[in-house]
């Protein structure tokens, strides 16, 4: 596969690495993180930053170093009037010598509430409501893959994360990204931290049993075998199989 150089020697932080959970407080969105950084070699007074954003509405909030982690008092995401949408990046900056100098990052994270064990669908993904006419969902590959939902079928939020719809939907939707980038696009670069189809790559290689991205040389069997091996374990880890049945057996005694 293709890899660019990292000429800055850049580390890039791990997903698994982050935990971040939003909650409503007063009615402000506000969040809390659990960072893992201690396997990555970062100096002890390099500085942690923590961002939140949507499109062009971001907020930066200071977590301490790497040595003392430390979260500011206030979280309070005050400049979104909702959590729709939002995600985050962690960016870790040298304090000496070259100060303000990038030394790891993680970005387009997303988040999790409180009373959710596991994400309930691919986190890169994000849902919108749009009007499909007589369709119920589709994918829109603008900028990056967006899933949308009919508005008409009224709070589209709720099915998004009911459990028939993350069985037969997000599983669907992840072969389509994954088709298009390596498929149709032709695209095999794990390594660019500016490109959506990079994080969608590293996104699949980070699940359970899922190997390296082929070689761009690679047989078409060959990636299409990739693929399936991806939404095997996607399915596996969500339990998407035991989602649908439960619903089956519960609208179908």
């Amino acid at each position: 596969m293709i890899r660019r150089l990292n000429y800055t020697d850049r580390k890039r932080i791990k997903r698994e690495d982050v935990d971040i959970v939003l909650y409503q407080r007063n009615g402000t969105p506000t969040f809390e993180v659990i960072l893992r950084l201690e396997n990555y070699g970062l100096p002890d007074d390099a500085v942690v930053f923590i961002e939140a954003y949507r499109r062009t509405t971001s907020m930066r909030f200071a977590f301490g170093t790497v040595s003392n982690v430390k979260a500011p008092n206030d979280r309070n995401l005050t400049e979104f009037e909702t959590p729709d949408g939002i995600l985050f990046r962690v960016k870790i900056s040298s304090d000496s010598p070259q100060r303000g100098k990038l030394l790891a990052e993680a970005d387009r994270l997303s988040f999790r509430t409180p009373d959710s064990e596991t994400e309930e669908r691919v986190p890169l993904l994000p849902v919108q409501s749009a009007d499909l006419r007589s369709e119920i969902t589709k994918l829109d590959f603008g900028d990056k893959p967006i899933l949308l939902i009919n508005l008409h079928l009224g709070n589209w939020r709720d099915i998004a994360r009911s459990p028939v719809f993350a069985s037969l939907v997000y599983p669907s939707a992840l072969r389509q990204i994954l088709t298009r980038i390596i498929r149709i696009e032709k695209f095999f670069d794990t390594d660019d931290v500016d490109d959506w189809k990079s994080h969608w790559l590293n996104y699949a290689m980070q699940l359970p049993g899922v190997g390296d991205v082929p070689d761009e040389d690679s047989e078409e069997s060959q990636l299409d075998d990739w693929i399936d091996d991806v939404i095997l374990a996607f399915t596996k880890k969500y339990g998407m199989l035991e989602r649908f049945q439960t619903y089956w057996k519960g609208e179908h005694p």
